[in-house]
């Protein structure tokens, strides 16, 4: 997955934070590989696009896991997922 910032705002991206996954492991340049728990990644100055990594834990199981952006304009929550075959 990969984020980025909007060129016209314009904006830096600050810190990524994640909520439990539900059958989601997550590798985080700067933060944790293999996470699965809550935890945040504060991204140095300057950044405006980031990716990580989403793998299944289980096979056959659809992933989820909570992700709040957030950039200098402030606080953008989502989900990262996907069904059976995602991933």
């Amino acid at each position: 997955m990969t984020i980025a910032a909007d060129r016209a705002a314009p904006a830096d991206l600050l810190t990524l934070r994640f909520g439990a996954a539900t059958n989601a492991l997550l590798d985080v340049p700067g933060g944790p590989t293999g996470a699965s728990g809550s935890f945040s990644v504060t991204l140095p100055p300057g950044t405006t696009q980031t990716s990580f990594v989403v793998r299944r834990a289980t096979a056959g199981q659809g992933v989820s896991a909570p992700l709040t952006v957030v950039d200098s304009c402030g606080e953008w929550p989502t989900l990262v997922g996907g069904g059976t075959s995602a991933f």
